[in-house]
């Protein structure tokens, strides 16, 4: 982030509610041999941000670059305490290797790193962890959450039907003036960022951990991030908060394809999908990017687990797109 004069970085300390602070001091991760930051109180200061709504979110920092916000948040598991201690670290490198897995399926992601404190204790047998996530916002942008547009709309906030949701969104983009190619990006971003979803078996698709990103000045949106990917990969329980095909389905793969068969560029989508997808990748991408590298006995987890999605993805894949065809030419011929 890059601010073109004094002023406009002290609107920015304004804005996130943070104090006066220095440039250029870059360096601003310490890192222990095990690949994990270590928090030390005067390589950042606190922002007054309230983040009350977020239930495991410790608070905004601004770190000592001046110009870095960053989020520090508490494991899922340290908030629902029924994990076995296997889930709990599980959730905790969900967010370590989704946002890797979600570039394969094109769609970008929060980046999360582990931290621990410099006066780190045990506690029920492990270590105390916490998770920091750079913020993806441009400085120009605001985050508006999926709820807002919803309740903007007067939609129910609770709605999960993908198709209905779409068209809130795309409602919302017109009814504020951005473009018909801007909100077509959009549409297939969410689309495939359900797809996302469904595929790791993502069980808190609440309207809250989703959102657009809008700049007022330039008339540009996006789709933000995909966050909060703790409640992945069989993590958390299955409840209310998972979004639905129109046919009610909120687990198969079969019926998501089926809902988007006849867009061309779904279909390609997917091939390209299954002809790439590499788990492998993805471990060396997240080794790369936070410095953490998990260990092996996890690996093996993902490495089962996404054998096993890939293989139900493309029989899902050839049950739309080649068995039906088949069936269709068969029926063409008589």
């Amino acid at each position: 982030m890059f601010f073109k004069d004094r002023e406009e970085y002290e609107r920015y300390l304004q804005k996130n509610e943070v104090e006066e602070y220095t440039f250029g001091q870059e360096n601003y991760f310490n890192w222990t041999d095990d690949g994990y930051i270590k928090l030390e109180n005067n390589k950042f200061l606190k922002s007054n941000k309230d983040v009350s709504q977020y239930t495991n979110c410790m608070g905004w920092c601004l770190l000592s670059d001046g110009k870095t916000m960053v989020l520090i948040k508490r494991p899922f598991g340290d908030i629902y305490r029924d994990l076995s201690l296997e889930n709990y670290y599980k959730a905790i490198y969900n967010n370590i290797v989704l946002p890797q897995v979600a570039k394969q399926f094109q769609v970008s992601s929060a980046i999360y790193y582990l931290a621990q404190k410099d006066n780190k204790g045990k506690r029920k047998g492990y270590e105390p962890i916490y998770i920091v996530t750079k913020d993806f916002k441009d400085k120009d942008e605001e985050l508006i959450h999926g709820e807002v547009i919803l309740e903007e709309n007067e939609s129910d906030i609770n709605e999960l039907n993908i198709n209905q949701l779409v068209d809130n969104i795309m409602t919302y983009l017109e009814r504020n003036g951005y473009t018909n190619a801007n909100r077509e990006q959009i549409r297939r971003e969410f689309i495939k960022q359900s797809f996302f979803n469904r595929f790791v078996k993502q069980v808190d698709e609440n309207n809250h951990n989703w959102a657009l990103l809008v700049d007022e000045f330039d008339k540009t949106a996006r789709m933000a991030p995909v966050y909060d990917l703790d409640c992945c990969c069989e993590i958390g329980k299955r409840g209310n908060h998972i979004r639905k095909t129109d046919d009610g389905s909120s687990v198969s793969l079969e019926a998501f394809i089926y809902q988007y068969k006849d867009e061309k560029w779904f279909k390609k989508y997917v091939a390209e999908i299954i002809e790439s997808f590499d788990i492998e990748k993805s471990f060396l991408d997240a080794r790369q990017e936070t410095n953490f590298d998990m260990p092996e006995e996890y690996k093996d987890k993902y490495r089962d687990y996404f054998a096993f999605r890939r293989r139900e993805l493309q029989e899902a894949y050839n049950k739309v797109y080649v068995e039906n065809m088949e069936k269709r030419e068969i029926l063409e011929q008589r």
